[in-house]
């Protein structure tokens, strides 16, 4: 019973870290030139909020020497991004496709917590899963953009693009700031595991010294035949 349940554990520890990695995954340059966007697939925590497969994310450039840690939900990220017109509802002027509307302020990173609604839904879930040095491509479909009832607009700035508009973002991670706690639930299942494990050596340990047979109890039952 007692290998049964470690094994079973191990199982869950490798799932966890399976999750992680595919969470981190970002599609590779794709061939060809224009895409279509898929419209926002309704999430069921949050039905406005969209998911990340339903962001086009090209990978631009990759990290010299590789990638480290990732960005998750609640770490602090600092970006250096590009905003830029993708297309436009039929009806609007398409003079301004491929027009550039945001970019970073005075040449400094965009600095601030993923999974906050700081930022336009879309581009707070392209950034998770890149790390430092990588540059990303994405196209974000209007409700996970300025279409998004979450996004809180600014009153003092006006809409920078025309209602339903598709933008694309070229985005860079230049620093990040890992959340504290943000791989506890991977810490807390090999701390178990390996609790588990002490306690099965401990069970079958004990399991063999009663099975060991008294040396000295049978001597002294011989002397006493005798």
């Amino acid at each position: 019973m007692m290998p049964r349940l470690a094994l079973a554990l191990l199982c869950v520890c490798w799932r966890v870290q399976a999750e992680g990695q595919k969470r981190g995954e970002i599609k590779p340059p794709s061939s060809g030139g224009g895409r279509q966007v898929k419209p926002p697939s309704n999430d069921a925590a949050n039905p406005i909020r969209g998911r990340r497969e339903d962001l086009d994310i090209e990978r631009v450039k990759e990290p010299e020497g590789g990638c480290g840690p990732r960005a998750r939900p609640g770490d602090t990220v600092a970006v250096m991004h590009k905003g830029f017109l993708h297309d436009v509802p039929e009806g609007e002027d398409r003079g301004n496709i491929g027009k550039q509307f945001d970019g970073n302020i005075q040449g400094e990173p965009l600095k601030f917590k993923l999974r906050t609604t700081s930022i336009i839904v879309g581009m707070d879930l392209a950034i998770e899963g890149m790390c430092v040095g990588e540059t990303i491509r994405v196209v974000i479909p209007p409700l996970m953009a300025f279409d998004n009832p979450n996004f809180k607009w600014s009153p003092d700035k006006p809409r920078p693009v025309p209602p339903g508009s598709q933008v694309r973002y070229e985005i860079t991670l230049e620093g990040l700031e890992q959340a504290p706690g943000a791989t506890l639930g991977t810490k807390l299942a090999f701390g178990f595991l390996a609790l588990m494990v002490v306690c099965i050596c401990l069970v079958l340990r004990k399991a063999a010294s009663k099975k060991k047979p008294d040396v000295k109890a049978k001597d002294k039952d011989k002397k006493k035949r005798k």
